[in-house]
């Protein structure tokens, strides 16, 4: 449902991308053939409705579970690229930042739930921490490489406390996002019973 509602998403992104361009098809034909940014968009946007014509179960019984399985698995490719769509934009934008930031966060989090630490608070604490590095170091080189902000003096502004008095910047929101999965796990281990306490214990009939 979650990969739909995407799909649903990117259509109407694309018609109000249409409609601002008046349905200018010559126009926008040339902009997705030549803009990296747009291609990369177009090349996603194909993906996801492959993905959204396949997602009926018809579809897994003419395909075959592993062969529909192996081709839904490449909606990690097709994310990537839609995010990259969204990194390459003309300008800078708090959403650029925010998105990657979150994606990081997804990946690796599907990469440490493989190795039994999806819910380890202590691991989660420290994805957090790592996300919210990747949206700050993002953030500083895009504005140092497009509009010649010095690197280290961003990080230095964002990744202090006096930058809330202003506004909460995308690493701060990333780490607020990953931080809210933490506590919901350690929450979670803290009300988990103790299967140990709980035994009966042991009687014997002799």
């Amino acid at each position: 449902m979650i990969g739909v509602t995407a799909l649903v998403y990117t259509i109407a992104h694309i018609v109000i991308w249409f409609a601002f361009r008046r349905w200018d098809f010559a126009y926008i034909v040339n902009d997705m053939t030549t803009r990296l940014t747009l291609i990369l968009a177009t090349l996603s946007t194909i993906g996801l409705i492959v993905l959204g014509a396949t997602s009926v179960d018809a579809a897994v019984r003419y395909m075959g579970a592993k062969n529909w399985q192996r081709l839904h698995n490449t909606t990690y490719v097709i994310s990537t690229v839609a995010i990259l769509h969204v990194v390459l934009a003309r300008g800078t934008y708090a959403e650029q930042y925010i998105l990657t930031g979150i994606f990081f966060w997804l990946m690796a989090w599907r990469a440490m739930a493989r190795y039994g630490l999806g819910t380890n608070a202590k691991a989660l604490a420290m994805l957090a921490l790592a996300s919210c590095l990747v949206a700050a170091f993002l953030e500083a080189g895009f504005l140092w490489s497009r509009r010649g902000f010095d690197v280290l003096a961003t990080l230095g502004y964002n990744l202090s406390l006096d930058i809330l008095d202003v506004a909460v910047p995308p690493a701060w929101q990333v780490l607020a996002l990953g931080l809210v999965v933490v506590l919901s796990a350690a929450g979670h281990e803290a009300l988990r019973p103790k299967t140990a306490g709980l035994k009966a214990p042991h009687t014997s009939l002799s």
